[in-house]
């Protein structure tokens, strides 16, 4: 189940970044691409290399504090899950306000 929603994840990813370079970038939809999740709208807007950064990190990210608190810790670390959901707000704002604006930068 797990690998299905990965392949299904990065075929999604794939076809829009496709899409991106073939289409009239509209910020609107960057922006709601990268709402929907961070890294989308980067790669609607062409730039697959940024999109797969915003994509990654914070799954590599929320991976390592997984096994950090149920592996070693032992338990849930109230420090670490703030800074994680902190890190991942900051990633969203981020990347959509950076779709946006790039969109925004070459629809003129």
């Amino acid at each position: 189940m797990g690998n299905t929603l990965f392949v299904i994840m990065v075929l999604i990813i794939a076809v829009v970044g496709v899409l991106g370079f073939f289409k009239v970038i509209n910020p609107k939809k960057a922006f709601l691409l990268s709402l929907l999740f961070p890294g989308l709208g980067q790669m609607y807007n062409g730039r697959t290399i940024l999109g797969t950064l915003f994509v990654s990190f914070p799954c590599i990210l929320v991976l390592l504090a997984y096994i950090y608190i149920f592996q070693w810790a032992g338990c849930l670390d109230h420090e670490i899950t703030s800074n994680l959901i902190l890190f991942l707000v900051l990633n969203w704002v981020g990347s959509t306000t950076e779709a946006y604006e790039t969109a925004k930068k070459h629809s003129i």
